[in-house]
């Protein structure tokens, strides 16, 4: 599915940019993300039963998924034997709506979105991981309070099939909202023949495989990070990538920062 704004933009400059952001200001979208504490990788391949569209209803009394839906923001796609999928309409309106979430999260922040991107793309190019950590701390810092006590009282997430606690969810999702933000390509959950990668980003030709692993009260961030680095080894995360970069990154849940990494 393509924008006609943004196609006819791209034959008017012949240049590939994100023009559907230029289209209209989408900020009650983010407004009602941030309001209802949801996310945008919460409706990637976001599965509904086969009778999702007999039970229409108001717009405004609409769980999240269906308002998502009868606004145009997530359309129909091939799902399970006996269950239907959403998603995005295309990677477009996914990297647009990722680029406000990150916007939204850093705007009351002195490093606010444009200085952590630059940081944050300075050390892919550069592969400076200090860099890299840095501008993702940053966007950890800025994660608003009400976030984590609004996650602390769920007892887990499903993510495909893996289910997570609510804290791991909200620090991944919202660093995967922050790349996506950036402009850089993200593939979430990547399997190998032996287990899944976190996160695959590619960068100016270049592939870094990171690992997260949350160290929460009571547990050593260093042991996690190394942890998280014997992992991606002995699972083979990085074999299928020809020179990656590879990094284990533990998160301090009593501090909110990524604290300890392994390369």
């Amino acid at each position: 599915m393509y924008n006609p704004y943004s196609t006819l933009r791209f034959f008017f400059g012949k240049i590939f940019l994100n023009y559907w952001i230029e289209s209209g200001t989408s900020s009650s979208f983010v407004t009602y993300l941030k309001s209802n504490k949801l996310s945008v990788e919460q409706f990637r391949n976001y599965l509904v039963s086969e009778d999702f569209f007999d039970y229409s209803t108001e717009i405004e009394k609409a769980k999240p998924e269906s308002f998502l839906f009868q606004t145009g923001y997530l359309s129909l796609r091939e799902g399970t034997k006996d269950m239907l999928a959403l998603d995005y309409p295309n990677t477009e309106v996914l990297n647009s709506l990722s680029f406000l979430i990150s916007q939204y999260i850093l705007e009351d922040n002195s490093d606010d979105f444009t200085y952590c991107r630059s940081d944050l793309m300075a050390g892919l190019r550069e592969i400076n991981h200090k860099l890299v950590v840095s501008a993702l701390n940053r966007l950890l810092a800025s994660i608003p309070y009400d976030d984590f006590s609004a996650a602390a009282v769920q007892k887990n997430i499903s993510d495909n099939k893996y289910d997570m606690k609510p804290q791991e969810w909200l620090y991944r999702s919202n660093i995967i909202s922050f790349l996506r933000g950036c402009g850089v390509v993200v593939v979430a959950e990547m399997h190998t023949n032996l287990g899944r990668a976190d996160l695959v980003v590619r960068h100016m030709d270049k592939i870094w495989v990171i690992e997260l692993k949350v160290a929460y009260e009571g547990e050593n961030p260093e042991k996690k990070a190394e942890k998280a680095y014997r992992q991606m080894i002995d699972k083979n995360y990085a074999k299928p990538f020809h020179d990656a970069v590879c990094i284990a990154m533990a998160i301090d849940d009593t501090v909110r920062q990524i604290t300890h990494i392994n390369v």
